[in-house]
């Protein structure tokens, strides 16, 4: 048998959104599949929204039948089907391609990038995991994951850890930190993902720190969150908008500290606060999901979600700012934290990816 041959044999689906849009699950997604591509051949499918909002439901609908279409098609060729889950009402269609795949005959990996449905036991999710059945493997960010997972879906299910830290850039030495301080704020830009606190956390600090200054990334998401935005402009912020990958580079590099202010019901990882740390960029965050002050360690500030994020944030900032070697060593331990997770997850991922492959 050639070795094509083989890799028609041994080919894997891959289903979740891919970009565009670039989010956090688009670009793990992404990432693994181009992994898996790399040792054996996989088949993509797009099953995201694109870039649609008032058709969202509409082209989902249509990209999940023709997904389900190809499961099917493939079953005799494909042993592995990978699926990136859905949260909130998404986790209907992930029931779907799950109960699908099962029927077909896949052995079915489940990607959790939510937390909502961890956090709080959802009837969709209990159905999808009994749809999976004992033998499907439940992929999460970390071990706190897979203990919560456990906790809310019984302790038989299959929880194998693959950080999502894979999707990092490699670590970068920092530059000093600036006078005034550079305060940083990138995400889909929202009052759940932090942005009125972010904003309220520079304007406290200004008051203390003439020049301080918030530089803003990232998409508004609603009327609301623009008229914040043009505020804060208004009063003395940058805002640089939708953000590339290049740009994302450049943005974590003009700014000294990265506020992840998320109350964001689906966060799992946090994503962007890792990419500053491997930047040398301090974070001070809320707890969210694998968000920690055990794995951040001394590379930032990790607040429960019922603190005053406002007030410790100040604190902290002031402290860096009056004590640059104290400054230095936050950004040294960031950067550290960052590889650290990288290093870990690319292990975790190249598992994954032989098995995948296998």
């Amino acid at each position: 048998m050639t070795r094509d041959e083989v890799q028609e044999r041994c080919r894997a689906l891959i289903i979740g959104p891919l970009p565009p849009p670039l989010h956090g699950m688009s670009l793990a997604t992404e990432a693994l599949a181009d992994h898996v591509d790399a040792i054996s051949s996989v088949t993509r499918i797009d099953v995201g929204p694109g870039k649609a909002r008032r058709t969202y439901h509409v082209r989902r609908i249509v990209r999940v039948a023709f997904a389900v279409v190809r499961v099917i098609v493939n079953r005799r060729r494909a042993r592995y089907l990978y699926l990136a889950c859905d949260g909130g009402a998404g986790m209907l269609y992930s029931l779907v391609l799950v109960a699908a795949g099962r029927i077909a005959g896949y052995e079915v990996f489940l990607h959790h990038h939510s937390y909502v449905y961890i956090s709080h036991k959802k009837r969709l999710m209990t159905a999808i995991v009994r749809a999976g059945g004992a033998r499907c493997h439940h992929i999460v960010a970390c071990t706190t994951m897979a203990r919560d997972l456990r906790d809310a879906y019984g302790p038989t299910v299959q929880a194998r850890i693959v950080s999502v830290a894979y999707a990092l850039p490699s670590a970068r030495d920092r530059h000093a930190v600036s006078r005034p301080l550079r305060l940083g704020h990138l995400s889909n830009l929202s009052v759940e993902k932090g942005l009125a606190v972010a904003i309220a956390t520079a304007d406290a600090l200004g008051a203390e720190m003439a020049g301080a200054r918030l530089v803003l990334a990232g998409p508004a998401t609603s009327p609301n969150d623009r008229a914040l935005i043009e505020a804060a402009v208004a009063g003395g912020a940058e805002y640089w908008g939708p953000a590339t990958e290049e740009e994302k580079h450049r943005f974590y590099s003009s700014i000294d500290v990265f506020l992840f202010p998320s109350r964001y019901r689906h966060e799992s990882f946090g994503l962007v606060a890792w990419e500053a740390a491997a930047h040398g960029v301090p974070v001070i965050a809320f707890r969210n999901g694998c968000l920690t002050q055990e794995a951040l360690g001394d590379g930032g500030l990790v607040l429960e979600p019922n603190d005053d994020f406002v007030d410790r944030a100040v604190g902290q900032l002031r402290e860096w700012a009056r004590d640059p070697a104290l400054f230095q060593r936050a950004s040294a331990c960031a950067t550290r934290a960052a590889a650290r997770a990288r290093d870990a997850g690319n292990r975790q991922l190249d598992e994954l990816a032989r098995l995948l492959a296998s």
